[in-house]
Formats: structure tokens, sequence, C-alpha cells
């Protein structure tokens, strides 16, 4: 999962994973189950070009195949592991603004 930062006035990239246990109580995991939260590792600390510079790539790419914006939001929030939030203030604020028509 890629988190943004801020540090020194500049916006890093997070790559953190979760480690967990999962605790099934009864037959099936849906019908109750707990997951304990066992660690966080950080993967990496990347640049904003690390990250941004691929996203635009694939934003251009969708946008050029038909995909609508919900969609593209969506597909890169799963694909680039970036929570919908982000992916979706990232690619209205910042990449459709600075490529402009799409």
């Amino acid at each position: 999962m890629l988190i943004p930062i801020v540090h020194n006035s500049n916006r890093l990239w997070v790559d953190i994973s979760f480690g967990y246990e999962r605790e099934i109580y009864v037959s099936t995991s849906e019908d109750l189950s707990r997951c304990l939260l066992k660690d966080v590792r950080v993967n990496a600390i990347l640049s904003d070009a690390d990250i941004i510079t691929p996203i635009n790539q694939s934003v251009g790419k969708l946008r050029q195949e038909g995909a609508k914006i919900t969609e593209t939001i969506e597909r890169i929030s799963a694909a680039y592991g970036i929570p919908m939030s982000f992916a979706e203030k990232i690619i209205n604020d910042e990449i459709l603004a600075d490529n402009r028509p799409i």
C-alpha cells in the first residue's frame, strides 16, 4: 500500500505492508472472525516522480481505452495500492489538471 507523506515540504510515498493473523471462530470467515495486526513493514520510500509519472502514463492509457473517470480512479487505486481518496485527488487535481483536455 502506498501512503503519501510530507517531509521538508516535499511529498514522498511510503510503501507499507501489514502482517496479520486471522482467527476464525465459526465454520466460515464471513460468520465471525477477527484479524490481529502483527506488524507493519516499510518496504520503500519513493519520490513523487517515482509514483506520479507511471500513474500519469496509466491514466492516459485508460482514458484512451475509453475508461470513465470513476473507473480510472478505481483501477489506479487497485493497481498501485493507493487509497481511493488519494488516487482521486492525484488524478483530478494533478494529472488531469495538467493534461487538459482529456
